[in-house]
């Protein structure tokens, strides 16, 4: 909903809600957007207006902004985010990642420990 665009390869175009992107697209929600973006990896980003993020095949970027990252249980290695110079691995978690003027801040909501 809103303002939201991905550039890629193909140029820069706007994104619906749900999309699947690849590894390299750009995303960036722009005045009163909102997005949901799907990996081939299975985790889910929840984007809010003022977001920017850069897609790889090994997680996401934050350069700015807000991001609700969902990780499921991965065939291989951790789920990364990064942003303002740190790195977020995981895998089975629901977390936010936030970075604004005010600095990074994460917040993990919900683990999933399997035995």
């Amino acid at each position: 909903a809103g303002d939201v665009r991905v550039s890629d390869g193909a140029g820069t175009r706007p994104v619906g809600t749900g999309a699947m992107l690849a590894s390299g697209a750009a995303v960036e929600v722009g005045a009163g957007g909102r997005c949901l973006v799907r990996l081939s990896a299975g985790a889910r980003l929840f984007l809010r207006e003022g977001t920017r993020v850069v897609l790889s095949d090994a997680g996401v970027e934050v350069a700015a902004g807000e991001a609700w990252v969902e990780v499921p249980a991965l065939e291989e290695g951790l789920f990364a985010v990064r942003a303002g110079g740190a790195v977020v691995s995981a895998e089975k978690a629901g977390f936010e990642v936030r970075l604004d003027a005010g600095g990074l801040r994460v917040v993990v909501m919900r683990v999933i420990v399997m035995r």
